[in-house]
């Protein structure tokens, strides 16, 4: 008989016991001590627990010699690594473990490592997804059951006085020139249906009726008390703040003098998958650019520049909005829809982040786990032994680095939110 250890020779070679003088490693020695302490006969169709394993030549062994299974137990991870990569190359049916307490009988073959390929994407991708659903169920709380803030065509408010005649509390001065609407006798709850002969049904429509208008008499059609009132309204050029502009800076444009009711409008689930897809191209957007985004919270943190609303932010940071909106002047559905689609942006942002292929963040071993398929499917493509699985252990220096750079931008995060916080309205 040629024993396994004639052909694949790692089995010595690699063996550090080569180097005792009271034993010449070789083959020939090595195959006579595993026969003389487990004969064939022996261990046929057996499950073998080797307790100190080393590097696996009895492993070898058994297995070449039709022992069911083999498991085998070693302290110093040096000979497990060995183990692993000398059995993986013409076996499955065994495990390498530190110490029994971490498998327990029958459960040898379902060890995580030995799963297949798209049962270790199923388990690496399940914390992201989860994310993902969550994402989903908040925004579709938000956008279906309670529904966005939509401006109406039926006025709020009738605005007093000209824009130039207020005071810094937006009080209008005394003895000021009413305003268009007011003068043409608009009243609070008019639902405005046409505006100098078009029809209108909503706010988008009836401020770019005004901004298209002339100065002068202008006929408004409004429902009031369900019954169709027709007022007519001085149209005039007022100077405001350019809105659409980044600089401080006035325009002088019509104006008539009203604020939209707000109502809120409930979406279809087409427009869950909408924000979810704009969410996405914004953190891919902020990942691509992100050595600018820590420049950013530098110059924030240190050299006194103002806070990008739009850049990043830490647990610190999310809390602190999430108080502010909780907190702010605006009916209760509002805050819990605004809470919800904060609380949907984030996991959102978590899911993206965590599929970035960098150890130890979850795409890190999602992508180590697609490279052992490939090779495994090239392998038996050229009809070559099963690799095995990917030892990942060897990116441990990636994931120290990315680690630790993480927690350098968490601390990062944490001191910026703290001394130059994001405020909801500047």
């Amino acid at each position: 008989m040629i024993y396994f250890f004639d052909v694949y020779k790692e089995f010595i070679t690699r063996d550090p016991r080569s180097n005792r003088k009271n034993w010449t490693v070789t083959s020939e020695s090595l195959t006579k001590r595993c026969a003389a302490l487990l004969p064939i006969e022996m261990i046929k169709g057996k499950k073998i627990l080797d307790l100190g394993s080393c590097i696996g030549a009895m492993g070898q062994w058994c297995l070449e010699n039709g022992a069911e299974h083999y498991t085998g137990v070693e302290i110093q991870k040096e000979f497990r690594d060995i183990s692993q990569s000398l059995l993986s190359k013409h076996h499955t049916n065994f495990t390498i473990v530190e110490s029994m307490e971490e498998i327990n009988p029958g459960d040898e073959n379902k060890v995580f490592y030995k799963l297949s390929v798209p049962k270790k994407l199923a388990v690496m991708i399940g914390g992201p997804f989860m994310n993902l659903i969550l994402a989903f169920i908040f925004f579709s709380i938000s956008f279906t059951a309670i529904g966005i803030p939509v401006a109406t065509n039926q006025i709020k408010q009738v605005v007093t006085c000209l824009p130039k005649d207020v005071d810094v509390l937006g009080d209008c001065l005394v003895g000021t020139t009413p305003s268009p609407a007011l003068a043409a006798g608009l009243k609070e709850n008019d639902q405005i249906i046409e505006f100098d002969g078009v029809k209108i049904t909503n706010w988008e429509e009836l401020a770019l009726a005004i901004q298209k208008s002339k100065p002068g008499n202008i006929p408004i059609k409004v429902l009031r008390n369900k019954e169709s009132v027709t007022l007519s309204a001085n149209i005039i050029l007022a100077e405001r703040p350019n809105t659409n502009s980044d600089r401080n800076e006035n325009k002088v444009s019509p104006y008539l003098g009203i604020s939209p009711a707000i109502m809120m409008d409930r979406q279809s689930i087409v427009s869950v998958f909408v924000i979810l897809k704009d969410i996405s191209v914004g953190t891919f957007q902020v990942i691509m650019n992100f050595p600018n985004r820590v420049a950013q919270l530098f110059s924030s943190a240190f050299l006194g520049q103002e806070r990008d609303p739009e850049g990043l932010v830490g647990i610190v940071g999310v809390t602190r909005v999430g108080g502010e909106i909780a907190a702010a002047d605006i009916p209760g559905l509002w805050r819990f829809a605004t809470l919800l689609n904060l609380a949907g942006g984030l996991n959102m942002a978590l899911f993206l982040f965590n599929l970035l292929p960098l150890l130890p963040l979850d795409g890190g071993h999602v992508a180590g786990a697609i490279y052992e398929g490939i090779r495994r499917q090239f392998a038996k493509l050229r009809g070559k032994v099963d690799p095995g699985p990917a030892d990942t252990s060897k990116m441990l220096p990636v994931a120290y680095s990315v680690a630790i750079l993480l927690i350098g931008l968490s601390m990062l995060l944490l001191y910026v939110d703290i001394v130059n916080p994001i405020r909801l309205g500047g």
